[in-house]
């Protein structure tokens, strides 16, 4: 384990200080699949998690020159990857899919649209109020 920190610190090295795109690679392959991994326990979406790993390593690779005190380059990227899982979570957690009656396919709900359950149990809701609100007495027919 530690001639692989070792190496994971070597690697930042030629990254951050001499722009070396070969151990920029190496880099990648070495921490993309655990990264992917990890991003995946937030998300459950392969694609998503991949999509985020990727994210951050391009902007590890835009960002070197400012992240050259970094000693830990795998901690950061882990609580990067994180982060970003934890983002796409609080930004995408109001959109729901549902099903489409006699179909395979998926619609994006946003959160305050009605379905046909929840306007039918609206229905419900409305009609039980109103078997338990007594009747309205005409005016006429009121004694004071």
């Amino acid at each position: 384990m530690k001639n692989k920190n070792v190496d994971i610190l070597s690697l930042w090295k030629l990254i951050s200080s001499h722009d070396d795109p070969k151990a920029f690679e190496s880099l990648f392959y070495l921490l993309n699949p655990p990264l992917i991994k990890f991003s995946m326990m937030y998300l459950h979406q392969k694609e998503v998690a991949e999509e985020i790993v990727s994210d951050v390593f391009v902007k590890c690779w835009l960002n070197r020159k400012n992240l050259t005190d970094v000693r830990n380059i795998d901690t950061y990227l882990y609580v990067a990857v994180k982060n970003q899982s934890l983002n796409h979570l609080k930004k995408y957690s109001h959109i729901h899919l549902v099903q489409v009656e006699d179909s395979s396919e998926l619609r994006l709900l946003k959160p305050n649209t009605p379905t046909k359950h929840s306007r039918k149990r609206t229905a419900l809701q409305d009609g039980a109020v109103h078997r338990t609100t007594p009747p309205a007495v005409p005016h006429h027919l009121q004694t004071n």
